[in-house]
């Protein structure tokens, strides 16, 4: 296999040949510091030093970017806006491929009239992997996520019921009413994601009489707002930790009985991923609904009702996202970099909307999320692409690049081929690299 598709799995950036948090530039040059910690201490007048070891020195990337082009100054604008983003981000870099690194240092741009429609971008950032494993202190990763996890649930089902409540019990039947669709639409995707959970753990979730209960009853319920918050989060919290609980059941087709948790880890990612994407989805309910208008006070107070209740759903389904990370298993350092950075933006959205109760409890769950990811981040093989370079079996190519044809099976699965026996030459597949 080329040393390019070694180190980039994604190279579909065109011409650029590295990106950070998917914003493209191009690199030229680079170089990399590491090695060990060392200090050597002289004596006056002797030949002979005496070497301290404190361990490995982070790795430290010093990367020469640039843009170019009649758009370089928008280029510019989003490069400069990833680098000033907080906490770790993806890097893709054109010698070492895919990196979750943390900016360590500021960045210095440099633009002149002699070269013009091109800015240079110069920065430096530290492994995040190796810098948790050195930094970590405090509570274990598992047990403050987990802690975190239930105090974001704490926290948003109070603050939920206390703004649904607003007009309900004054006995306002028009804020019950406005609020009915929104609970329908609530119910609908939590009865989605159990569907989607359910089909693909091949096993009964247990949440099965709460989603039944939010389809037929959710406007219902909006009378007992506690109650009706309450339901919301055991429904979420049974299906998004679903994983691995499952009663075994049978394959519909072939009758063999099945469980949720499957000995090869390529199933359990696959299932798991299934988990994920029910998760997201929940995490971004309302997003794409249609704008109250607001210029009456009947109006605020509806639009307020309605984003409670969307806000309800989103932060039970991101708590309960971030608790399940801790079950969920993931095959690939790519898969964990890649579910971290979809919950860190579903938390940087869901706080536009928080309270102030709930501030201290989002940036808990983001660090504590941040950390248990990355540990576990560090632990796993990376992603890479694969090029067909003859027509061959799926059995052949596993033989090819782990030695081993019984992975022919994990490769079909994971790129979806539709036949094991003939694989085109040329063919791009993904592939752990091992």
């Amino acid at each position: 296999m080329p040393w390019e598709d070694r180190v980039q799995p994604d190279r579909a950036l065109a011409e650029a040949n590295a990106s950070f948090r998917g914003v493209p530039f191009h690199v030229q040059t680079s170089e990399l510091t590491g090695g060990r910690r060392l200090q050597v201490q002289h004596f006056i007048d002797e030949p002979q030093v005496d070497v301290q070891d404190s361990g490995r020195e982070s790795d430290v990337w010093q990367i020469d970017a640039f843009v170019i082009g009649l758009d370089y100054d928008l280029e510019r604008d989003a490069l400069l806006s990833a680098l000033s983003e907080g906490g770790p981000g993806k890097l893709v870099h054109p010698f070492y491929g895919e990196r979750l690194v943390t900016i360590s240092s500021p960045h210095v741009v440099h633009e002149s009239t002699d070269a013009g429609g091109m800015a240079q971008v110069r920065f430096s950032c530290v492994d995040a992997a190796q810098r948790l494993q050195r930094d970590m202190v405090g509570p274990a990763p598992r047990e403050r996520l987990a802690a975190a996890a239930t105090a974001m649930l704490d926290v948003a089902r109070a603050e939920a019921s206390a703004r649904m409540t607003d007009g309900v019990t004054l006995g306002v039947l028009g804020a019950i009413a406005s609020l009915s669709a929104a609970a329908d639409e609530a119910g609908a995707a939590i009865a989605d994601a159990h569907a989607t959970v359910g089909a693909a753990l091949g096993t009964a979730v247990g949440a099965s009489s709460e989603v039944r209960r939010l389809a037929r009853f959710a406007p219902s319920l909006l009378s007992e707002p506690s109650r009706f918050a309450t339901e919301v989060q055991t429904a979420i919290r049974l299906i998004l930790g679903a994983y691995g609980t499952g009663e075994p059941t049978h394959d519909p087709l072939s009758g063999r009985p099945i469980r949720s948790t499957p000995a090869e880890p390529w199933r359990q990612a696959g299932r798991a991923r299934a988990v994920l994407e029910a998760g997201f989805r929940l995490a971004d309910l309302g997003h794409d609904a249609p704008a109250i208008d607001t210029s009456t006070t009947y109006g605020q107070r509806e639009a307020a009702r309605r984003t409670a209740l969307h806000h309800l759903v989103r932060g039970s389904a991101i708590a309960a996202l971030g608790q399940a990370t801790l079950d969920l298993p993931f095959d690939s350092r790519n898969a964990a970099i890649d579910a971290l950075t979809r919950l860190i933006n579903a938390l940087d959205a869901y706080v536009l909307e928080a309270t102030d109760a709930e501030l201290e409890v989002i940036a808990d769950l983001r660090l504590s999320v941040t950390r248990h990811l990355l540990s576990v981040a560090a632990t796993l093989p990376e992603l890479t692409q694969y090029t067909v370079p003859v027509d061959a079996p799926a059995l052949v190519i596993a033989y090819e690049l782990y030695g081993d044809p019984r992975r022919g099976d994990e490769l079909v699965a994971r790129n979806r081929i539709q036949h094991p026996l003939f694989v085109r030459a040329g063919t791009v597949l993904e592939a752990l690299r091992e």
